[in-house]
């Protein structure tokens, strides 16, 4: 679906900031780069909004949204 929208639409639709949303579609196009399996592709994103919720410090809300990529993701 990512592929069809532009980035602040990708933030918007999973309510995170454009730089989060630009720094996992980079971190995807690497994996893509370098031909690895759909599988790890998966786990770049996975872990990616799961280091967003682990550094979002204080900020319960963006907390709760990267906790919830992350449960769309697991």
């Amino acid at each position: 679906m990512a592929q069809q929208m532009p980035l602040t639409e990708v933030a918007e639709l999973n309510q995170i900031s454009w730089d989060q949303a630009w720094r996992m579609e980079l971190e995807y196009m690497r994996e893509v780069v370098k031909a690895n399996a759909p599988e790890a592709v998966h786990g770049v994103l996975f872990w990616a909004a799961k280091d967003m919720a682990l550094k979002s410090g204080g900020d319960s809300g963006v907390r709760d949204r990267a906790m919830k990529l992350v449960a769309t993701l697991a």
